[in-house]
């Protein structure tokens, strides 16, 4: 979470999900997983909505264990300033059993009643949202409801199958403002979710997916909105784009958020056990019956499960596929297992190929790559397959689908923030913040990744990075494609602000977890010329994983405005012991100096030299390129050239930019002995 002051925690004992709760259907203890509530909140902030953090603790109430905790974020008016801005007296709050709990409810009773007399309509459906009914913005008109959240949350808790909802468990908040986005929805409470895979109804006794009531409620909304024509197609394309591909609502995202959390209480289930485990029957239960609800949820709930839930948006019609291209690729791509065979239907002559160039020529013709199907294709490795249907002479739309397996995808440990342009020279408009796949063989889902810290960005869903590939969350996608031009295209637009005397930022996978937390500087070792004269903060090329901490690991970029998908350091490759020129120089030395190893005359200007200062001081001096991000170099001294040492008496040097090339000086301390001789180290790294 960005938010770094609280008005309210929660300390939440997973109730209906532990072992001190009595048995009823459809949860019995020895089902209990003490991780379905922050589940359902950790995929609400996955698919980009701010919710209510969580992390586990350990409660002793006056030195007596008292069990593991979910310790959480309240929802509540404190906190919703804090993260969408303006003062805790500006929300109105309604929860649960149309409670009033912040606020005034005069807007959430207008929209109930706008919603009761019907949203079948266009207009009505666009003046709910503050709208002219041709879909344009109406100041004078109040934006009741942030259609988007309302659909987030509902695709959430249809596919969990949250059974204790939704005549309560749910919340809702809305700024009092001019400018509100309207009523948006949180997950709250939802321990009996994601428990079984034959009940079909919620405990008003209606299917999940038809959910009607009580009125003050979001179900109602849903119920009145899925009469119109507009909402049930938005809702059935964002269905489509949570549950297909590499969406954050297919099964393997879905396992990733749940064994994060997993693993965050394999061990302390074993205190749980010991304090509630017996609190209700005297055989205890113990992290082996955990284990074994672990493993159920492994092997049959999430691989089962995700027909279902796509079944039930089928059924009342929010999944047609109506808007799908011509060519239908089932399945839709995404990680397979090896040997999944894909199937394309559309009707016609359908074209393919899966080297990702288009199979139909700009005339109507096939391309010398393109393959005409005629069977299922077997996938065995990474696939990307494009397709059109050729019928009558005219060309469908193109279809494309990219296809992974499990061995291809890259951990999220790959991941990491690569540059930060946190006050840029012109306008703070212009900042952004770079996210670099740093496998150079394994492609990273990023789909729902986080950056947060001064601001908070989640990545699109679906987007996958191929080895070594980079992509950018900004602060306004304008300002941004003004500078770098539209072929640099930004993945994500996030709220907040980089603070430009450093700050906190913190690097969260799709599945939740921190991948990395580091704070970036303007002093104390940190290159000082990111800070308003034009370059960005770079993090540095390198064979190993770099600590972001560091401020070693960073440079000032040598492009102005920053290098947004792209590096401009210079790669060392080869022998770094070669000395093709014979100059005596070796490769790594040439590379470092910015000099050419097939050149004797290259640069010898740039070699260590000595220099009397104008002030009578003896100087040490060499040139190097600023891009030799690579080489990690200090000066040792030895008095008789058998025992080297690194020198402490060089101390920081003196920097002068020649466009790529950097000037470096360093004064000599008065306390050496009379005779020493020095040598600069170079490392590769």
């Amino acid at each position: 979470t960005r938010v770094t002051s609280f008005n309210e925690l929660t300390l939440r004992a997973s109730s209906t999900d532990g072992w001190s709760v009595e048995d009823a259907s459809p949860w019995t203890r020895p089902k209990a997983t003490y991780l379905r509530d922050p589940w359902m909140k950790d995929t609400q902030q996955t698919l980009g909505w701010p919710c209510g953090h969580s992390r586990y603790v350990n409660l002793f109430l006056n030195g007596l264990y008292w069990g593991q905790y979910n310790l959480a974020e309240r929802t509540e008016s404190t906190w919703l300033a804090e993260n969408f801005g303006g003062e805790p007296e500006d929300y109105d709050i309604i929860k649960d059993v149309n409670e009033l709990e912040a606020g005034s409810r005069a807007a959430w009773d207008a929209m109930i009643a706008q919603a009761s007399a019907g949203l079948a309509t266009d207009a009505a459906y666009y003046r709910i949202q503050g709208m002219k009914p041709d879909g344009t913005r109406d100041p004078a008109l109040p934006n009741y409801l942030n259609v988007d959240s309302l659909i987030d949350y509902m695709v959430v808790h249809i596919y969990a199958g949250a059974i204790d909802w939704p005549n309560h468990n749910w919340w809702s908040a809305r700024r009092r403002t001019p400018d509100s986005d309207g009523f948006r929805f949180f997950t709250w409470d939802q321990e009996i979710s994601n428990i079984s895979l034959t009940t079909e109804t919620t405990y008003t006794n209606e299917r999940f997916e038809a959910v009607s009531g009580p009125t003050h409620s979001p179900a109602f909304l849903y119920a009145r909105l899925r009469e119109n024509r507009l909402f049930r197609a938005r809702f059935a394309a964002r269905a489509i784009e949570l549950t297909t591909g590499f969406g954050s609502l297919t099964p393997l995202q879905n396992q990733w958020r749940w064994q994060r959390r997993q693993s965050e209480i394999d061990r302390s289930i074993v205190a749980e056990s010991a304090r509630w485990g017996d609190s209700r029957q005297s055989t205890p239960l113990t992290r082996a019956d955990w284990l074994a609800e672990m493993n159920w949820m492994r092997t049959t709930y999430w691989p089962q499960i995700h027909q279902i839930a796509v079944g039930r948006f089928q059924s009342v019609g929010l999944y047609s596929t109506s808007s799908l291209p011509a060519v239908s690729i089932v399945p839709p791509g995404g990680v397979v297992t090896r040997g999944t065979r894909v199937r394309l239907s559309g009707g016609g002559l359908i074209y393919y190929t899966t080297n990702g160039l288009d199979p139909v020529a700009p005339g109507g013709e096939p391309t010398n790559d393109a393959m005409l199907y005629s069977n299922t294709l077997p996938i065995q490795a990474r696939t990307e397959i494009r397709a059109r249907r050729v019928l009558s002479g005219a060309v469908s739309g193109l279809s494309s689908a990219l296809f992974l397996t499990s061995l291809e995808v890259a951990p999220e440990s790959s991941l990491a923030v690569s540059e930060i342009h946190y006050q840029p020279n012109a306008s703070e408009s212009e900042e952004f913040v770079e996210v670099w796949n740093r496998s150079s063989t394994q492609h990273a889902i990023v789909s729902g990744l986080r950056i947060s810290g001064g601001l908070d960005a989640v990545f699109p869903q679906g987007l996958v990075l191929k080895p070594g590939e980079r992509s950018v969350a900004v602060r306004d996608p304008a300002a941004f494609q003004r500078v770098h031009g539209p072929l640099r295209p930004a993945a994500a637009k996030f709220d907040g602000q980089l603070n430009n005397g450093g700050d906190w930022v913190h690097l969260l996978g799709a599945s939740g977890a921190s991948v990395s937390r580091f704070r970036y500087e303007t002093s104390a070792g940190w290159s000082t010329s990111p800070k308003g004269l034009g370059p960005s903060l770079t993090l540095m090329r390198s064979t190993q994983v770099l600590d972001p901490s560091d401020p070693a690991s960073w440079r000032a970029s040598l492009t102005q405005s920053g290098t947004p998908g792209w590096n401009d350091g210079d790669s060392f490759e080869g022998d770094p012991f070669a000395d093709r020129d014979s100059d005596g120089l070796n490769a790594l030395t040439e590379y470092f100096l910015g000099t050419v190893d097939d050149d004797v005359a290259s640069g010898r200007d740039h070699l260590p030299r000595w220099v009397r200062s104008p002030e009578g001081s003896l100087e040490l001096r060499l040139i190097r390129a600023r891009g030799s991000d690579q080489t990690v170099f200090h000066w040792e001294s030895s008095e008789d050239l058998r025992q080297w040492t690194r020198d402490p008496g060089i101390g920081e040097a003196e920097s002068w930019i020649r466009e790529e090339l950097e000037e470096l000086s360093w004064k000599l301390s008065t306390t050496h002995p009379a005779r020493r001789f020095l040598r600069l180290r170079l490392e590769l790294r």
